[in-house]
């Protein structure tokens, strides 16, 4: 399957990306060379994403966005997706923890998942 962001959107969905990304550039007061070093690519890459000159899968889609300070969605829609206000909580505490903290959630979350998918069958 093709991953790049035209896949599923129309011509006009991807200029309006192009022309959010280079607002969002402009208002961080950065050149298109510091997104690029942000990102990971190349300035001559990430401008000729930024001219429409080029596609971007969603890989790089998602580099570039962490580049400009904003989620994937709003690089691509404009538009931020409605969270839960405890999945934020609940990830500002998991990022405060440690090695070992995470290590014991993930296999407590296993252990849940497994005992749920045991109570469903």
């Amino acid at each position: 399957m093709d991953d790049n962001i035209n896949a599923g959107g129309s011509e006009q969905q991807y200029q309006q990306m192009r022309k959010r990304m280079q607002s969002l550039r402009k208002a961080l007061k950065l050149k298109q060379s510091d997104v690029a070093q942000r990102a990971g690519l190349s300035t001559h890459q990430y401008g000729e994403i930024e001219r429409g000159r080029s596609r971007s899968n969603v890989f790089t889609l998602q580099r570039i966005a962490q580049a400009l300070e904003v989620s994937l969605d709003f690089l691509v829609t404009g538009k931020e997706r409605e969270v839960d206000p405890e999945v934020v909580a609940m990830q500002n505490r998991m990022s405060r923890m440690n090695e070992q903290q995470l290590g014991e959630m993930v296999r407590y979350l296993v252990a849940m998942t497994n005992k749920t998918t045991l109570l469903d069958d």
